[in-house]
């Protein structure tokens, strides 16, 4: 049993690089493009297709330590309509996107749970390893959605939060940046090499991941009340 969730955890990093990945990048690239930007649009960006979007450094991350990243979006905020509005509505999309999948995995687990070869089996079948991947998809979905939005340069979530900031910050970003992104890179080493019990990226990925899996949790508890 112990060789298949060590199997099945791999095998679900391996789908975030296919599926969660491209849908992330097509979420910026939509975004991009619902504003005015058609960069990603004209360079091959919009699809689906994985080969279009995987950077092998950030694959292989992925797939050994469940961090990772793909190529860099093609935007350009000049050909906005609003590029300020612009560079948070493409901040969100790609975080926006992991939440939306943890939740669609956290639905159709909470479903499976409604069969009974998965909610009373003591050995593993087709429904309960696919109830399994499920977990580890969502899982490291909400873990990479937290990351996206921290609000440290070069995620997201900083992007998010000097939008909502004002000029004024921005300026003081602008003038300090290089030691600004020296303690930023400080700070995610620490975050990456912190022992769970003290780290205060477990604890908010734990709260997140918590969240969504009580948004659904009502379904198996109805099914088998």
């Amino acid at each position: 049993m112990d060789n298949i969730n060590i199997f099945l955890k791999y095998f679900s990093r391996v789908l975030v690089l296919l599926l969660i990945f491209p849908l992330c990048d097509v979420a910026r690239g939509v975004a991009a493009r619902w504003m005015g930007d058609d960069t990603a649009e004209r360079s091959g960006r919009l699809t689906l297709n994985p080969i279009s979007h995987l950077d092998p450094i950030g694959s292989i991350l992925i797939l050994l330590i469940g961090f990772g990243w793909t190529k860099p979006m093609p935007i350009n905020y000049r050909n906005m309509r609003d590029p300020r509005k612009g560079v948070l509505l493409t901040s969100v999309a790609a975080p926006a996107a992991l939440l939306i999948s943890g939740l669609v995995c956290n639905l159709i687990s909470n479903l499976l749970l409604c069969l009974d070869s998965v909610y009373n089996s003591a050995t593993f079948n087709i429904g309960l390893c696919v109830y399994i991947l499920l977990g580890f998809i969502s899982r490291i979905s909400v873990c990479l959605a937290v990351l996206f939005l921290l609000p440290i340069p070069p995620m997201d979530g900083f992007y998010i939060l000097k939008h909502f900031a004002g000029d004024k910050f921005e300026r003081w970003y602008y003038s300090n940046q290089q030691n600004i992104n020296i303690v930023a890179l400080i700070i995610l080493i620490l975050l990456f090499t912190l022992p769970s019990q003290i780290n205060p990226l477990d604890y908010l990925i734990n709260f997140v991941d918590g969240l969504l899996g009580r948004v659904f949790s009502w379904i198996p508890a109805v099914r088998w009340k």
